[in-house]
């Protein structure tokens, strides 16, 4: 689900183990876009891709009420985490309205619908 990220850029992690006893040290806060965000974290929890569907459903909900923004933290298990992945490590070119799209009614769930899907929602990613 490497929406927007094209094959030659490469994602790397890192790893800060604290030694039993050692005070805790949060390396993330010294970064000041995620020091300046509110202590708040959300978590998504599992169940395949029907939890993927309803994650990427409250994230866009989230987002749509101002809230998605201020958050430092999101993680989730399973399905939950596919939604968590994406939304975190997206290309910076996609933005959240871009990647999460907009709300679609059942009945308006089409075939020419879902063809206007733009480039980077994560929507797109179900029909390829």
């Amino acid at each position: 689900l490497a929406v927007g990220i094209p094959t030659s850029e490469v994602v790397s992690a890192a790893v800060w183990w604290n030694p039993p006893g050692a005070t805790m040290h949060f390396p993330e806060l010294e970064l000041t876009e995620i020091k300046e965000k509110k202590n708040t974290g959300i978590s998504f929890s599992g169940g395949g891709s029907r939890s993927f569907v309803v994650s990427m459903a409250q994230l866009l909900a989230l987002h749509e009420l101002g809230l998605l923004g201020d958050t430092r933290y999101v993680t989730g298990v399973s399905g939950g985490n596919w939604a968590a992945a994406l939304y975190s490590y997206r290309s910076p070119n996609i933005s959240d309205d871009t990647l999460l799209g907009t709300w679609s009614r059942p009945s308006e769930i089409t075939i020419e619908e879902l063809s206007k899907i733009p480039a980077g929602c994560a929507r797109g990613s179900a029909l390829s």
